[in-house]
């Protein structure tokens, strides 16, 4: 897999949505129809998109295919969403880039916990896809 050399994979990078066509976007979820859903409304908005169902294959995607957005299960068995947002926070080449949450957890302490640890925000699971696009440019935003 070659990177697109067009795509601004820098920290100063702020993604809108007059360039997401430029949006190179990682969704780790343990659940296939979440992703597939995910991947494909954001395709169909000239997203490059990369899928993991899992962390450790989170983390390797990373590596290669260098998102500027991460979409990220909180509920996962083995490295868990909190967890893998302690890992990109803590690895200097990826801690610039914004984590949101997709979970079906909507209470008020996970919340909390998603603003106390540096989440940029949250999707909540179901998604709204007509609205998807300017939900996360809010997000971001903020």
């Amino acid at each position: 897999m070659h990177i697109n050399e067009h795509a601004d994979t820098s920290q100063d990078f702020v993604l809108t949505t007059d360039n997401v066509n430029e949006w190179r976007v990682l969704i780790i979820d343990d659940v296939e129809d979440n992703i597939t859903v995910l991947s494909t409304i954001l395709e169909i908005h000239g997203v490059a998109v990369e899928t993991a169902d899992n962390c450790a294959d989170g983390i390797e995607k990373m590596q290669i295919f260098r998102p500027n957005l991460l979409l990220l299960d909180l509920a996962m068995p083995e490295m868990d969403g909190w967890d893998m947002k302690q890992f990109v926070d803590s690895t200097p080449d990826f801690s610039h880039i914004p984590v949101i949450a997709v979970t079906a957890h909507q209470s008020r302490e996970v919340k909390s916990h998603l603003e106390q640890t540096g989440f940029a925000g949250m999707i909540a699971k179901p998604f709204n896809v007509r609205t998807i696009i300017d939900d996360i440019c809010d997000m971001l935003d903020a």
